[in-house]
């Protein structure tokens, strides 16, 4: 009898290790498939496509669950960026960029500053952008979210 209530409580116990293990990989910022890249710098971001402006959709960028749906963006020069959550997904936006895993938070001269600028649902616009030059947006926390912002 004592065997068989012990047989029970381990079964019960590997499985709740196991449902806890599912939990936290499912729900950790940043694990949906590997779409982000894990050696990411400012000049290719989190989708890991490139970053060349020719290649880039103008002034409209849509957010998916835990990144960019496009790694880049062209904007004119005294324009606003359109950003458009696809779903209700909480993201936290701001200036800089994820290298390595790591946030780094950055001032960019001429960049418009991006300090916490929440969606969730919806879209928002951020700018005017002002200066030409190249930009960066990162999720702070969905890991790997990065947006190259290239100004004309």
């Amino acid at each position: 009898m004592y065997s068989k209530r012990f047989r029970i409580l381990m079964i019960l116990l590997a499985s709740l290790a196991l449902g806890s293990i599912l939990f936290a990989a499912c729900s950790r910022p940043g694990t949906s498939g590997g779409s982000a890249s894990s050696s990411s710098t400012p000049a290719s971001s989190g989708s890991g496509g490139s970053s060349g402006s020719s290649s880039c959709p103008n002034g409209t960028v849509h957010l998916t669950v835990d990144n960019f749906a496009q790694n880049c963006v062209n904007v004119s020069k005294g324009s606003k960026l359109t950003l458009v959550d696809d779903g209700s997904y909480l993201h936290i936006l701001s200036n800089g960029t994820w290298v390595n895993g790591n946030p780094q938070p950055a001032k960019e001269s001429g960049a418009p500053t991006i300090s916490n600028v929440q969606i969730n649902g919806g879209s928002t616009q951020i700018g005017p952008f002002n200066t030409a030059g190249t930009f960066h947006i990162y999720c702070s926390i969905h890991v790997n979210m990065n947006l190259t912002v290239n100004v004309k």
